[in-house]
């Protein structure tokens, strides 16, 4: 019995990239379905390595009234 000629990864997502959004969608669900869940320790490498470190810029600011314009807000809400 021949045995079948093996794929490469690059052969495989050249594949799934031809796939339409919602086979995409079922291959990826099955992939998953397939793994074995995360380990705590896999799961905390992985929250880290999505860790941007970049510094918060100067102009950022706690004070919901930077943020959000109540006054204006509440005028409208008066008006109706």
């Amino acid at each position: 019995m021949a045995t079948k000629p093996r794929m490469t990864v690059e052969q495989i997502i050249e594949l799934a990239d031809q796939l339409s959004t919602e086979d995409r969608q079922i291959l990826l669900t099955r992939l998953q379905s397939t793994q074995p869940p995360l380990t705590a320790e896999e799961r905390i490498a992985r929250l880290r390595s999505m860790v941007i470190d970049l510094p918060i810029s100067p102009e950022f600011s706690f004070d919901r009234k930077d943020w959000y314009d109540d006054e204006r807000r509440a005028g409208l809400a008066a008006d109706a």
